[in-house]
This record gives C-alpha cells, structure tokens and sequence, in this order.
C-alpha cells in the first residue's frame, strides 16, 4: 500500500511544465513530472496568445471564435471559451516565472505576427531562438528550485489501473531499463501527441525534428483501460518543408512568411491559391496549403520532388532575418533567396485527435486528466499556426485550476504487483511494418480502400502473438489502428482529413468522432 506524490504529470514539455507551475501557485504540493525528454516543445516557434494592450481590438472570445473557425466547429465550444479566457492569465504566468523575451519594438511594445488561421496578429515570438526552447530552459530550474520533482529520461510504458480508477504509472527509464511504480490519486496525461507515430517517409526529405522521445504508444495504452478517444483521424502536416535545394537549412519554412510576402506557385509559375481563397497565401490555413499543393502535384504541376514552390525573393532581408536570423543561415548554406525558389513538401508533423476529456480536463478515466496534444477536442479538424504551444500552455493552466480543487487527502493505493511485457526486440521487428502500412493510408489525400485495406492488415498485425510480448509496440499498433478507424469513419472530407472518395465537407460530420 503506497501514495508516491499528490499528482503525477506524465510529460516534461510545455503543457506539463504550465500545469506544474500553475499548481504550485495554487498551493499543490508533491507534484511529480517525468519523461524522457521533452517532446516537441523546444521546436514551437511561436505562441498565440492575446494580451490586453494588442492594438487591434483582439478578444479572449475573439480568440476561441478562430479557434473554433479554424477547427470547422466540431470542438467542445464550452472548453474553448473557458480556456481561452485564461489567455493573459498564461501570459502573466510566464512573466511572473522569469520569462519575458518575447520580441518587441523600440518602444517596448510587443510584435506580433499573423499566422495561418488567425483574423488578427497575435503570435508572440522570439528573435533569438524558439520560443518554446527559451521557456523550457527557464522553467524546469524554477520547478526544482519550488520543490517540484523531475524524473527525465524514461518512458511512460502503461497506466497504473485498479478499481476502475487510474492510480498513477510505470515508466522505463532509459538508462538501464529499470522499471518504476508511481502512485499517484491524481495523473495528469501530457505525454504529447502521435503525429510522428508512423515513422519517416524514406522517399521524403527529412526536415522536421522527429521528436523521437514521443513513442505512440499512449492513446492505445488509455484506449485499452476505457479512455474515449476523438479526433483520431485529424493527422496534421506541417506543408513547407524544404525538399530542394538540398544545401537549403533543414526544417520548415515558417508560416507566418506567407503573410510578409512569400508566394505559392506551381511549375507553371502560377499563384494557384488565389483560385480557391481571394486573399491567397495570407493567413491561408494549413490544410488548405496542403490539400491544394497536393492537387497541383497530382495534375502535373508539381516541381521534380514531388512539391510546389515558394519564392521569398520580394521580402525585405530584415524580414527575413527577423525570423530567427532566416536569411543569413541559408545565405551561409550557399542559398540565395534573391535567386531561387524552395521546393517545398508536406510532412506528418502533429495530431489534433486525442484523450477526450470534459470542461475541467477530466478524461472517461477516473483519476486521468489529459493536457496538451495527448487530449483531443481543441484543435478540431485543423489548427492555426502558433496554435500548438497555445493549446499546450492554456490547458496546462486551466487543468490544474481544476485538479487544485482535488482533496489530495491521505490515500494509498493496492500496489500492482505484475510487470508489463516489454521486448525491445519484438518492437523493432514489428513496428516498422505498421508503420509503413499507416503511413501510405493516412496521407494528405485519402481513399477509403486504402484505409480499409490498412485497418484488415493492422489488425492482422496486431492479432499476433508475439506483439503481445511488447506492450509498447502492441499499444502502438492499436493507436495506429484508433487512428486508421477515426478515419474511415469520417465519410467526408474536413480540415486535414481529405477523402479522395468524399470529396465534400458533410453537415452530418459536425461533431468529433468518438472511439
């Protein structure tokens, strides 16, 4: 019979690190946050978030409403309202934290920029390095230094269950694949999402970090103990990474550049945006980036590598450069903006599906919340850039505004004696099948007979024997395979989720989808 902490965070990133924060104000103590690394957090460039000094009018409401424009309205509206509300709250946090390098002007006023999705600027940003990258140096010290305690470097590999009730969680640490009972009565779910779960494209260009300390495993590994899963299908892809010139940084073209002046065209040099949205490339969502740049492609317009092109030759080198000093790095690279076109290609990057949780960040799990990427339900059927980090810190917030009215009195739970069956072995003969198999269904444009066929050989896979001889790589075949069923269920195409067989958006799909 053991109780380890008050509340157990399952992740190390932004979402897990505001939710940490934000219970130490509120006077929680014993918390516990562990990981093996730290996700995609360090790679968020920017965040959106709306302050009352903006000069543009912009809302906390106005806010939610892009959120839930962009997302084709299938959110919970009542959550996003809610947290959204906590946008100056957030923003407050982080300077009381230590944390205020966000650029700004001569005078002092801060600089935003406007990225896919949002009506106004409201993207904060910082000029030396991302954003994401700055904060988490910060904040994990202070975390410490209050009395927070870390584990790094080791994996959540399943959820501690008993009594219907979610009582913690056994992680595998890294170093010497020890395996560790941690007892908590409340758990926080912010393990990131499942965008990467299948694997690198072999015959693509490899320009985004992979995150690698993500597995995939987690919405199979919920799912299995009762967890409702939604917004499965939505598999979002970042659409400018570079593809050629290959001296060119690697990464993706932020893009928020589109609205400083870069242009989108074809082969034939054509603008093609503007023939499906009359303000082109300015604060043109993501999905419609991708869904119309694979159309091209598909037409024969497409450039040698399987993209389109971006030409950046009429934005002031200042501009650039005040994209983390763009300019200058690919200048050194031996790549002239001035004198060349990028090509530029989609990449599996991110999941707006997830845990479903109620207004307080509940999961159906007792005992389970979930923050971040690992919940579902925020983002909808697409998200605006700068969106990521937003949902991260906003639902860290939020959820531990609810888990601090938790009576954290004195519990101890039955210890679980049985270990999960790990085989790092079975893992990497398995999953790199599966992951091929998810990879070609779950493209930008898809097709019901390749996912139909996706789902009858995940399923064969995951009937194996042997997979049951790795829990890792058996909750990962089943998050691919939650991922493949949100998809086929979706019998119209919305957002991301793009079907060569259901062409049109479907009044009946309004809502997530539900596993």
């Amino acid at each position: 019979m053991k109780k380890d902490c008050n509340v157990l965070i399952v992740g190390l990133g932004l979402s897990a690190s505001f939710a940490a924060a934000r219970l130490h104000e509120l006077g929680v103590t014993d918390i516990v946050m562990c990981g093996a690394g730290l996700g995609a957090s360090p790679d968020d460039k920017a965040i959106n978030f709306v302050t009352p000094d903006n000069p543009y009018g912009d809302t906390p409401d106005l806010f939610a409403e892009d959120f839930l424009n962009i997302g084709c309205h299938i959110q919970c509206e009542d959550l996003i309202y809610k947290t959204t509300a906590y946008t100056n709250d957030c923003y407050e946090l982080l300077l009381r934290w230590g944390i205020n390098d966000f650029a700004r002007d001569s005078k002092g006023a801060l600089l935003r920029r406007q990225t896919c999705g949002s009506r106004f600027p409201r993207t904060l940003y910082c000029e030396e390095e991302y954003l994401g990258s700055r904060i988490l140096r910060k904040i994990h010290p202070t975390l410490e230094k209050k009395g927070v305690s870390l584990i790094r470097n080791c994996f959540c590999v399943r959820l501690l269950y008993s009594e219907g009730k979610v009582i913690g969680a056994t992680v595998q640490h890294k170093e010497n694949g020890q395996l560790q009972d941690i007892y908590a009565p409340v758990t926080i779910a912010a393990w990131g999402g499942v965008g990467l779960i299948f694997g690198e494209d072999p015959d693509m260009p490899q320009g985004l970090p992979p995150a690698r300390d993500i597995k995939g495993n987690t919405l199979g590994m919920a799912w299995k103990l009762g967890a409702k899963v939604v917004d499965a299908e939505f598999l979002e892809f970042e659409p400018t990474v570079i593809a050629y010139p290959p001296e060119a940084m690697p990464g993706a073209i932020i893009t928020s550049i589109l609205s400083d002046g870069a242009k989108i065209t074809n082969s034939k040099g054509e603008r093609f945006l503007f023939s499906v949205r009359p303000e082109g490339e300015v604060g043109v969502p993501k999905s419609v980036l991708n869904r119309e740049n694979m159309r091209q492609v598909r037409a024969g317009n497409g450039g040698p590598h399987g993209g389109v092109f971006v030409d950046l030759s009429d934005i002031d080198i200042s501009v650039l450069n005040s994209y983390n000093n763009y300019y200058d790095h690919l200048l050194a690279r031996g790549c002239d903006l001035k004198k060349v076109k990028l090509e530029i290609v989609p990449q599996q990057h991110s999941h707006s599906g997830g845990l479903l949780v109620d207004k307080h960040y509940q999961t159906t799990l007792p005992g389970l919340y979930a923050i971040g990427e690992a919940m579902g339900g925020f983002q909808g059927a697409d998200r605006a850039g700068g969106s990521g980090a937003a949902q991260a810190i906003l639902s860290g917030y939020a959820c531990a505004e609810s888990v601090s009215q938790v009576s954290f009195e004195t519990v101890h739970f039955p210890e679980i004696a049985e270990k999960p069956a790990l085989d790092t072995a079975i893992r990497n003969r398995y999953l790199p099948t599966a992951q091929s198999i998810g990879r070609k269904a779950m493209s930008v444009i898809r097709t019901g007979s390749e996912l139909l066929q996706a789902e009858k050989k995940l399923e064969e896979l995951y009937g194996f024997p042997e997979i049951a001889k790795d829990v890792i790589c058996q909750d990962t075949v089943l998050s691919m395979l939650l991922m493949i069923k949100g998809a086929l269920a979706r019998k119209e195409s919305r957002g991301v989720h793009v079907r060569e067989d259901f062409p049109e958006e479907d009044p009946s799909f309004a809502k997530g989808i539900i596993l």
